[in-house]
């Protein structure tokens, strides 16, 4: 079943928290409606909210899971309160993981 990255990524995102920066490949070999490149797309901090919906825009397409470990998209999404989306795979299935900056007492 096809996914939309853009979607699937601000799902993952609570309202009151924003994204800082982000680096994120993407493999269009298994993205739909796309040529087979390969592409890295970046958002830097301090961006403009011209450059996040741009960077946002990159993410709006259809993908399939991975086929034998190749996957269609990579990367982390830094978020403004310390804690990070990061890019995961189990079972030959991609998914978007938030972590949390570790308590330290």
């Amino acid at each position: 079943m096809a996914k939309n990255a853009k979607k699937e990524l601000l799902k993952k995102i609570p309202n009151e928290v924003s994204i800082k920066c982000a680096k994120i490949v993407i493999n269009y070999n298994y993205a739909h409606n796309k040529g087979g490149e390969i592409v890295t797309i970046t958002l830097r901090v301090n961006h403009t909210k011209k450059e996040l919906k741009a960077f946002l825009n990159e993410l709006n397409f259809k993908y399939d899971n991975p086929y034998r470990g190749r996957h269609a998209i990579e990367g982390t999404v830094w978020l403004d309160d310390e804690s990070w989306i990061q890019r995961d795979y189990e079972d030959c299935v991609e998914f978007w993981t938030r972590y949390k900056k570790p308590q330290i007492n």
